[in-house]
């Protein structure tokens, strides 16, 4: 299995994943004999982006893109029976690229933001503004979730897989 890293190498305007450098990265994994190739942590909504480089899967436009990877990936595996997945992220608190009062968060006080506040107040993380969401919005982040995987299916990704560690927003609701 080729675990999903951060490349930071996706087109830093559309989070679109069809760039020479991810290509060619996930055409040489296929080509080397993984059983599962999962791409890197994928943005479900546009203010869960961490890095101008994050791959998205926010839109339907980058569709396109998503299915240029996984056949060009494809096309590499010389078995044809490498699976590929695609793993679904939203950063949370983490979200750099977003407005405080855009950041998506279940509290404003989530675990380490107090100290990171105390100890390093110009940090992005350390923003004042954030607000916890309303248990209302739950089920938004839930359809954000859902539309990312329905893209997924339609560029043809075998799988997805839920990004729960490093303390983005799905563990922000666990912790």
């Amino acid at each position: 299995m080729a675990s999903p890293v951060f490349e930071g190498a996706a087109d830093p305007s559309t989070g679109d994943p069809a760039t020479p450098l991810l290509l060619r990265r996930y055409a040489d994994l296929a080509a080397g004999g993984c059983g599962l190739v999962v791409v890197s942590h994928a943005a479900v909504h546009h203010t869960g982006v961490s890095n101008p480089g994050m791959v998205r899967i926010d839109s339907d436009g980058v569709i396109v893109g998503h299915r240029r990877l996984v056949q060009a990936a494809r096309a590499a595996d010389p078995t044809g029976e490498v699976k590929f997945a695609i793993q679904l992220n939203h950063v949370g608190l983490f979200a750099h690229m977003a407005a405080p009062e855009q950041v998506v968060a279940p509290s404003a006080e989530f675990g380490l933001l107090p100290i990171v506040r105390e100890l390093d107040p110009t940090s992005p993380i350390a923003r004042e503004g954030i607000a916890d969401l309303p248990a209302e919005r739950i089920w938004e982040v839930q359809s954000w979730y859902a539309d990312a995987a329905s893209r997924a299916k339609a560029a043809g990704y075998d799988a997805v897989m839920l990004h729960l560690a490093h303390g983005y927003l799905l563990a922000q609701f666990l912790s």
